[in-house]
């Protein structure tokens, strides 16, 4: 094997810095840092620019393969904000455009360097180690050089190994992302199930109901939402006791939702009432107050300004899931605070759910279904990714054979 540097092999491009004016409703999708979490980019809000100022920024666009690569953000400890991070596009952003503060590696040469294999190699720890040590900047924002990436050497081995190792490790990604397009597609059946049957009122026997004057059929009623949950709100650890050695117990915060998995240990007890399992609803409580059912680890902590709730009947966990959706998000339209908007104990005591009859009621175990079909897969997910990453170092230094 021969070493090369990045800069020889690859071609490096920094995103577009668009003005805010350019930015439209409809157009091509733009893929910003916030759009990205520790090595994917996720599904959201996204902005655009309008085709016809496609032809000035060519060559922003990206393409299924490309590695992208952070250059502002926090210190490596953050790691779903970290600059540094390291994430493959997959074919749902391909014909994308990659906005500033990040940059694309595309190989100069496929004859050379195979494309995903210099995707696993971005995502290699030396690399990550050597750019985020060589990052710049104050106490909570780095920036890491566009010099610094082209910089970093490595051993290329043959193409044909590249290929065999690029095939082994993408086989895992690729599980992991159809796990994950199908748990996206469950949350959209449970949505659509859920606005069916009780926003247009076509449950299962609807056709020989008697709707009252409020428009709820006869025998339904609105029932406060401590009286159907048991809700437990997250413990105040002290900051001092966290860690991301896996030292202690894992501990659930606000930014561990959407990932489903947290990376932070606490060496604080608690009381067993703090733990939450998998299957428990979690609600994010600051900024973005995030609703979901938690699929990572078992015996975790709720840390404060996370809450979970339990259905007293274990059968209607899905189905209150679905029916939290639509208050919570109500609270984060119009609560307003000094910073961030804050949802507290007094707004959840002001939520009801509509308590269908005790047909319908059996009914709504299918959202459970659903439910523990999305906790599997995401279970599958973990799996994957522990593998793959016991894979990948191991195959790119060649310690084990391909």
């Amino acid at each position: 094997m021969k070493e090369v540097s990045l800069d020889h092999v690859s071609i490096i491009t920094n995103g577009g810095p668009w003005k805010e004016a350019e930015f439209a409703n409809e157009g091509v999708t733009v893929i910003k840092v916030s759009n990205m979490s520790a090595n994917r980019i996720e599904d959201g809000d996204f902005s655009r620019i309008p085709e016809h100022l496609l032809p000035k920024y060519q060559k922003h666009l990206l393409n299924t393969d490309d590695l992208i690569v952070t250059t502002v953000g926090s210190h490596p400890h953050n790691v779903n904000s970290a600059a540094g991070r390291s994430i493959t596009v997959t074919k749902d952003y391909d014909y994308t455009l990659l906005n500033q503060n990040a940059v694309f590696i595309r190989t100069a040469d496929e004859t050379t360097l195979n494309q995903k294999y210099l995707g696993y190699l971005g995502k290699s720890s030396e690399f990550k180690h050597f750019i985020q040590q060589g990052g710049r900047g104050a106490a909570n924002q780095m920036r890491i050089p566009i010099s610094l990436i082209r910089d970093f050497k490595f051993k290329l081995p043959p193409l044909p190994i590249q290929e065999k190792i690029a095939s082994i490790l993408s086989a895992y990604d690729d599980l992991i992302e159809n796990n994950l397009k199908r748990i996206k597609l469950l949350k959209e059946a449970a949505q659509n199930l859920y606005r069916e049957w009780f926003v247009e009122m076509r449950f299962p026997g609807h056709e020989s109901a008697k709707f009252g004057e409020d428009g709820q059929p006869e025998g339904w009623e609105k029932v406060n939402l401590y009286d159907i949950a048991e809700i437990q709100m997250g413990f105040p650890f002290k900051a001092d006791d966290f860690n991301e050695a896996g030292i202690g117990s894992p501990a659930i915060r606000i930014r561990d939702i959407p990932n489903q998995w947290t990376s932070t240990y606490t060496t604080q007890e608690a009381k067993d009432e703090y733990k939450t399992s998998k299957g428990d609803i979690v609600v994010g409580m600051d900024g973005f107050f995030y609703t979901d059912v938690w699929c990572g680890q078992d015996n975790a902590y709720l840390v404060q300004r996370v809450c979970r709730l339990r259905a007293n009947d274990p059968k209607l966990q899905g189905y209150l899931l679905e029916a939290l959706k639509g208050p919570i998000e109500f609270f984060e339209k119009t609560i307003s605070g000094a910073t961030v908007a804050h949802l507290g104990a007094k707004h959840l005591k002001e939520i009801f759910i509509t308590q269908p009859i005790t047909e319908t009621q059996k009914e709504l175990e299918v959202f459970n279904s659903l439910m523990q079909l999305k906790i599997k897969l995401r279970s599958q997910i973990v799996s994957l990714k522990e593998a793959r990453d016991i894979l990948l170092p191991r195959l790119m230094n060649q310690t084990i054979e391909v």
